[in-house]
């Protein structure tokens, strides 16, 4: 960052070689790794999956979803 505060951030992408992809950029409040559950529980039923008030997803979004679409999913950690 400008001040010199350095970031982690994960990059989901597909599993192609040299070709360019668009990106999403998912900057959520929760952090980076609890995104990563989506991968854990994907396999798993969801009990409210058929609910408006819940999509199996954190904020940041299904890249199990996006990434095999052809989408770079980039979610990077927030300060603070």
């Amino acid at each position: 960052m400008r001040d010199g505060v350095r970031t982690v951030v994960d990059v989901y992408r597909p599993d192609v070689e040299g070709k360019k992809f668009p990106a999403i950029l998912a900057w959520g409040r929760w952090g980076k790794d609890a995104q990563e559950s989506i991968e854990w529980n994907y396999d798993k039923p969801q009990p409210y999956y058929d609910s408006p008030f819940w999509d199996g997803t954190m904020e940041a979004g299904n890249f199990m979803y996006t990434v095999p679409r052809g989408y770079i999913h980039v979610i990077p950690e927030p300060r603070g």
